[in-house]
């Protein structure tokens, strides 16, 4: 199960032969859909979610992260809230910078 796959991670990091250990991991994920599929769904759905909240943080539209992902705009607000994914983020932008987005905005119409 579960601790198993951090035995084969922790032995990732320190093998000679990757491969096998990788082999060894991919059969334990393998065994462990098998017993719950749930547990591989909300794995990928989590990371989906990140991905969304992390784009979006970054300045892609919500509706274009939602349609990219998968993943409801709410459930991408919610996780980039709950995480404070803009506060980590955001770039500080200096003035001219933002003087320069402003003229491309105003430009494109």
């Amino acid at each position: 199960g579960m601790k198993r796959i951090e035995e084969l991670l922790f032995q990732l990091s320190k093998s000679n032969n990757k491969r096998d250990v990788l082999n060894k991991l991919k059969e334990e994920i393998l065994k462990l859909e098998e017993d719950d599929p749930r547990f591989i769904f909300d794995l990928f759905t989590k990371a989906r979610i990140k991905v969304g909240a992390t784009l979006y943080a970054k300045g892609v539209s919500l509706g274009k992260v939602s349609k990219i992902t998968g993943i409801p705009k709410e459930e991408i607000l919610s996780y980039a809230g709950k995480t404070l994914m803009f506060d980590r983020i955001k770039e500080e932008k200096t003035m001219k910078s933002r003087v320069k987005i402003l003229e491309k905005l105003i430009m494109e119409d």
